[in-house]
């Protein structure tokens, strides 16, 4: 196999797990796989870059769709000379051509249809002709408008990017590491999973959102002349369009300055960005200059900003979690990335350690994922000189020396030793007391490290039990200082339930499983008898499986740890201590016959309801809270026990099988004046 067929072959299979959201090398890599190419074949000079493949096939058996018109990828243009090249070649076929400007957003294109102002269909780029259809996770994007604002006539296909904002993204790994959940790599991957994914509530889920850039088809063309007036009537349809568009682009000399002010912007705007693009402004010159085999000829990329470094790899440490979690911490010499100087990158587990073939010494390639999360992209292997040294991984926790173990099916290994783990406890502490949980304002990491040095807390409750004397005996600690934290402490006990069992850290029970759980089970003392045995954390494994968007990871996990006799003698001493007991007052002296009545008392006493499609005053969390609330018992599934659907807007197999099976079904709004 010759050279060039080896780099095509490669290409082909990096651009496939790309567009699937699973890529192996960085960007920067993958472009000069291309640049590589195009320089043995000999790619046309008025072409700096051509991309070798548009995106890939869609997968076998995921369903298809044909684009209207292809959808094309970009040229690539990576330094001043290639930008210049890249606009000399359209001014050659275009005289006077003048170009617009925005920042290229790093996220999965999408094409969007419309008839008649109302959504019709979604599919992703797929090999530019072929696309996956992906309409009914496209429904559920925040800001995707399902009926346009104003009234187009025929059939319209907007293009655009699916992306997730980095803030959000950064909270959305905030949850997914206070439930003990691997975290997720990048927004772009993220968005790619999420659009695929056969749950559409993934994509509300994880936030996703939508930035038109242009128009694909149109059944009844509206006469514009400029790309600049169609961006102007994308907005005022309704959809977000990129931000900072820079117009009235002629010379070498404005296409410079526009790539160095929207450069600078790209970390000013809370997404990610892996370029500036420069596109023909107008479309009469579009039709002249035409297209290539993949790429149009009146546009191009410019990706001149560094998202990814050489470095080197000097130390691997190693961090206990709060979930018990053992995770290698790699320190290497100081590289700047984007406008952040990185000194240490997540190793993740031993499996990918292993798969990087990562040794101390070793030549890498950091890249900030989602700029966020710096990891290491590449080991340059090829370059090791001897000197350097495997990464050993502990037997033994670096905490509290217990014998470490790897659960069956998963990559990390973990500390067993739950509740004395001196690693596990600080920063189980530290999750606890956090804002989004019981809010114990005063009581940072330097303050909880004193307490468990002191000897003061060695668990949870013992916070429950401080009194001004023990504070006032800590260096640094005055009377004030006492007062103010013991006051925090008292003021949680109030918290909600479901904000105690999103704080105790539970693995998969993050703040929304435990919103489901508590409106569920209302109490801490019926959680704690339906798990008293285990013929009851049997039975209670099966009634979480039934909750909406509680999985099977999820249900096991918090059924081991209610079982843990350790883990409820903790629970009960918090009840007697007076932590969340706000319901308990509530159903203080219900016997179970009591309990009951009360239930079927209430609107929904003793029915099971599901719901199904988009609702509009609920979340599906807080539908099935609701449920809960008025009696009744929210199911995951339509079966023969259901009494009650509620079909919110684009329901479907559920509404077909609760009509099938003659059971009750109502929209929202008899929904809620049902219950009212």
């Amino acid at each position: 196999m010759t050279r060039e067929e080896k780099l095509k072959k490669s290409i082909e299979l990096h651009s496939k797990l790309y567009d699937r959201g699973k890529p192996l090398i960085s960007d920067a890599e993958y472009d000069a796989l291309v640049r590589e190419y195009n320089e043995l074949t000999g790619a046309n000079s008025d072409e700096p870059v051509v991309p070798v493949v548009v995106g890939s096939a869609v997968a076998d058996g995921s369903p298809k769709v044909a684009h209207p018109a292809p959808m094309l990828s970009l040229n690539n243009a990576f330094d001043q000379m290639q930008r210049a090249q890249a606009w000399h070649a359209i001014v050659r076929q275009a005289p006077g051509a003048r170009a617009y400007a925005d920042l290229k957003i790093d996220g999965m294109a999408l094409r969007v249809d419309y008839e008649n102002g109302e959504f019709r269909g979604a599919a992703t780029r797929g090999d530019g002709i072929i696309g996956e259809n992906v309409a009914q996770n496209a429904i559920r994007i925040a800001d995707l408008p399902l009926k346009l604002k104003t009234a187009v006539p025929g059939r319209i296909s907007v293009v655009g990017e699916a992306y997730i904002p980095n803030g959000l993204f950064a909270l959305l790994n905030n949850d997914r590491e206070a439930a003990g959940e691997e975290l997720y790599s990048s927004p772009r991957n993220t968005v790619a999973g999420g659009m695929r994914h056969s749950d559409s509530e993934e994509v509300a889920k994880r936030g996703i959102h939508f930035f038109a850039y242009g128009l694909l088809f149109e059944s009844n063309p509206k006469g514009f002349t400029r790309h600049s007036e169609v961006i102007e009537w994308l907005a005022e349809l309704d959809f977000s369009v990129v931000e900072f568009g820079v117009p009235e682009l002629q010379t070498e000399a404005d296409i410079e300055n526009a790539f160095e002010t929207l450069s600078e912007m790209m970390y000013e705007v809370d997404y990610d960005c892996d370029g500036v693009v420069i596109k023909v402004d107008s479309l009469p010159a579009r039709e002249i200059l035409g297209a290539g085999r993949s790429a149009p000829n009146w546009a191009f990329a410019c990706k001149g900003i560094a998202q990814a470094e050489r470095t080197v790899l000097r130390n691997v440490s190693f961090s206990v979690g709060r979930t018990g979690a053992v995770t290698p911490i790699g320190e290497v010499e100081p590289v700047v990335i984007g406008d952040v100087t990185v000194t240490s990158v997540t190793l993740h587990n031993k499996d990918i350690v292993e798969g990087l073939d990562l040794m101390v010494g070793d030549k890498v390639l950091v890249k900030r994922a989602g700029d966020v999360i710096p990891a290491v992209e590449k080991v340059f292997n090829d370059e090791r000189d001897g000197s350097e040294k495997a990464v050993v991984f502990p037997t033994h926790c670096p905490a509290c020396a217990s014998l470490l173990i790897r659960p069956q099916g998963e990559a990390r290994i973990y500390c067993p030793n739950t509740l004395l783990c001196p690693g596990q406890l600080q920063r189980g502490l530290e999750h606890f007391i956090g804002q989004d949980y019981m809010a114990i304002v005063g009581a940072g990491p330097v303050a909880i490290s004193k307490l468990i040095a002191a000897g003061l807390v060695s668990q949870i409750s013992d916070l429950y039990r401080l009194t001004w004397d023990d504070l006032v005996s800590l260096s640094g600690w005055g009377e004030k200082k006492a007062e103010n934290l013991l006051e925090q402490i008292t003021a949680s006990k109030d918290r909600p339930l479901q904000k105690l069992l999103a704080a105790l850290g539970i693995r998969e029970v993050g703040r929304s499983a435990s919103e489901t759980l508590v409106g569920h089970y209302r109490t801490l003392s019926a959680l704690l008898d339906a798990t008293s045995d285990e013929d009851r954390i049997a039975e209670t494994y099966d009634s979480i499986r039934q909750l909406e968007r509680l999985g099977p990871k999820m249900a096991e996990s918090f059924c081991s740890y209610m079982g843990n006799p350790n883990n409820r003698k903790q629970l009960y001493e918090l009840l007697e201590l007076g932590v969340a007991v706000g319901s308990e007052k509530e159903d203080a002296g219900d016997t179970e016959g009591r309990e009951s009545t009360r239930d079927e008392a209430r609107p929904l006493g003793g029915m099971k309801v599901c719901a199904t499609g988009k609702l509009q005053h609920y979340t599906r969390s807080s539908i099935n809270t609701t449920i809960a609330a008025l009696g009744g018992t929210a199911q995951n599934s339509v079966t023969k026990a259901t009494d009650l659907l509620i079909a919110g807007e684009k329901a479907g197999s559920k509404l077909a099988k609760a009509q099938n099976l003659g059971i009750r079904v109502v929209t929202e709004a008899e929904f809620e004046a049902m219950v009212s």
